[in-house]
């Protein structure tokens, strides 16, 4: 993975603890955080640093999305276990496990309210959103109907 500054200079070359990165998010601190897809893990690295600072690996099955809540608390999707997995700011301990309504998740994301969506893959071709309020683990609502789901996110 490279990050760029413009298209004439690399800034910085990360490759220590990555295999087949599907998502990069950063924290407030600027820490990066990376899904490693097919694996069982997220790394962190502090900003600025192409080592390590930090491995989640409990909880984590294949991980496809992530995202932050308004509390700075992680939601790692797991694509092979049907699950989101939440850690609280700098922990690599699960919080909590929302599985109730998650199949084979692909993308998560926040509303301004801090309701958090699921986007499920399913499998099968045809998926659903489903919609759970702030700290919940139970289906707020879904939408179903969503041909492959992959990406979501709102704007300001």
């Amino acid at each position: 993975m490279h990050l760029q500054v413009s298209k004439k200079r690399v800034l910085r070359t990360i490759s220590k603890g990555l295999d087949f990165p599907t998502q990069l998010i950063f924290d407030t601190a600027g820490n990066l955080y990376v899904a490693n897809s097919d694996k069982k893990f997220v790394k962190v690295y502090a900003p600025g640093s192409n080592s390590v600072l930090r491995t989640i690996s409990q909880g984590v099955d294949d991980p496809t999305a992530l995202s932050f809540d308004g509390q700075g608390n992680l939601y790692i999707a797991n694509f092979d276990a049907s699950t989101i997995t939440v850690y609280a700011p700098g922990s690599t301990s699960v919080l909590r496990t929302i599985s109730q309504g998650v199949s084979s998740p692909v993308a998560l994301t926040f509303d301004g309210s801090g309701n958090l969506y699921v986007a499920n893959s399913n499998r099968l071709g045809y998926g659903t959103v489903t919609v759970y309020s702030p700290g919940s683990n139970s289906v707020l609502r879904t939408i179903s109907g969503v041909l492959r789901p992959g990406a979501m996110g709102f704007g300001p």
